[in-house]
């Protein structure tokens, strides 16, 4: 059984160090952590940086593989996951991810992704950020729950090219586009489901179709031992 990371903004893979070693010591050390063009590995040439950008992305990495894997997810790296759970669940496992709520049909972007959205403060925004010193972007992490060595790996991270992939990848996410895939999505037959298993809709919320999930050992520990606030 091979678990896959996949983080999110504004990260590197070193948030998953504490996961990843519990996990290890419980017996799960078969991992792969995938990190996202822009956020701790490079920007292809020709990548868009938007939302169906990374989930294809995404499908690619999990093909190579070649076999279906348990994908967790964090922040925009869950709702990849959610994207890929919903578009190719023939890859999966199964799969975990905390970001789920961005898929709701009526979901509003907290203020600092509408800052990101909005040309100009975005820039502002970023550039901003960019002019702390990487301990103080640190503090930040580290005050919302991070783990202050992790924190200070993460935020030595953050450069210009993240700045840019953040911008895009909130912009390409900007209401009503979240909605509108949800929309697409939901008209689809028995979607996120593996081969073989069915449901009935009762009301068009993405929260009770991402249920069903088959919840092994490893997704046990993680919902147990991995319980830290983040803002998206």
């Amino acid at each position: 059984m091979t678990t896959v990371f996949v983080h999110g903004n504004p990260e590197t893979p070193a948030v998953w160090d504490p996961l990843a070693a519990r996990l290890a010591e419980a017996g799960y050390a078969d991992q792969i952590r995938l990190s996202p063009p822009g956020f701790g590995a490079p920007v292809p040439h020709g990548f868009g940086g938007t939302v169906i950008d990374y989930r294809d992305w995404l499908v690619a990495e999990l093909e190579r593989i070649g076999r279906p894997v348990d994908l967790v997810g964090h922040d925009w790296g869950g709702g990849h996951t959610v994207n890929v759970a919903m578009t190719r669940p023939d890859l999966l496992r199964g799969w975990c991810s905390d970001a789920i709520g961005v898929f709701d049909l009526d979901y509003v972007w907290h203020d600092l992704a509408q800052t990101w959205q909005r040309a100009g403060e975005g820039e502002a925004s970023v550039a901003q950020r960019l002019a702390l010193a990487p301990d103080e972007r640190a503090a930040s992490l580290a005050s919302r729950g991070m783990d202050p060595a992790i924190a200070a790996r993460v935020a030595a991270g953050f450069d210009a090219v993240m700045g840019i992939s953040i911008l895009r990848l909130y912009r390409s996410a900007a209401q009503p586009v979240m909605a509108r895939l949800t929309a697409r999505l939901l008209a689809i037959p028995n979607v996120g489901l593996a081969p073989g298993r069915s449901r009935r809709w009762d009301r068009p919320e993405l929260p009770q179709q991402a249920q069903q999930v088959e919840f092994d050992p490893v997704f046990r520990h993680l919902a147990a031992h991995h319980a830290v606030e983040f803002d998206g």
